[in-house]
């Protein structure tokens, strides 16, 4: 379990998370995502990642450390997540008083996002384990003019991915779109298909009533 760190008098408050990755993951390949989205990294002697806003990504040099980063960060919450709102990251879950947000949401995602894309896992301030799956996230939105329908999607795929699948939705189900699974290597299986717009595409006027598709696809 990973304890917010108390602060002196005047100075604001910080938190640490605990990244956990396989423990052969080489630390090149940590620091080469990280500076995939934060170019202005730098690397200490001791292997700490420098970040911008005072956070720091450093690794565990404890003879059972291989794998394991802390993400030292000033805590910033607001409210708790609100009644139904989405929770794709499990934040909700993992602070229920109150979300990260501001200098911490940017840390956590970050560290989130390096546990998604190798194959590790977050553990929060307060020992609650995060552990996102490597296609969980919808990586590509299309918007098209024209709605597409589950067979015509199947007709799509059939060439180019012939074990491609419509999922079934129960009858009494309420339905809001609908997906195909793809069989991958290795046994996975990766979702695309038809729902509703994202957010961010609900208001622009340009999108009109064209009817948004959501593609995940493997890194």
């Amino acid at each position: 379990m990973t304890v917010t760190v108390p602060s002196s008098a005047g100075e604001e408050p910080r938190t640490r998370h605990r990244l956990q990755l396989p423990r052969d993951t080489d630390p090149q390949d940590v620091l080469s995502m990280v500076r995939n989205v934060r170019p202005e990294a730098t690397v200490g002697e001791d292997g700490t990642i420098e970040l911008s806003d005072q956070v720091r990504l450093e690794p565990d040099h404890s003879p059972r450390g291989a794998g394991r980063w802390t993400m030292d960060t000033p805590r910033e919450r607001e409210v708790p997540l609100p009644e139904g709102m989405g929770d794709s990251h499990g934040y909700g879950r993992a602070f229920p008083e109150g979300i990260p947000f501001g200098v911490e949401r940017e840390a956590l995602d970050l560290a989130w996002s390096l546990g998604r894309r190798l194959y590790g896992a977050v553990v929060t301030d307060a020992g609650v384990r995060l552990e996102p799956h490597p296609f969980q996230v919808r990586d590509l939105t299309v918007v098209s003019p024209h709605a597409l329908a589950p067979e015509s999607l199947a007709q799509l795929l059939a060439p180019l991915e012939p074990d491609a699948e419509l999922d079934q939705v129960p009858e009494e189900a309420t339905r809001t779109g609908y997906s195909a699974t793809i069989p991958l290597p290795e046994g996975r299986r990766s979702p695309c298909g038809w729902g509703s717009a994202p957010a961010p595409l609900r208001c622009p006027r340009w999108t009109g009533s064209r009817a948004p598709s959501t593609i995940s696809w493997c890194t």
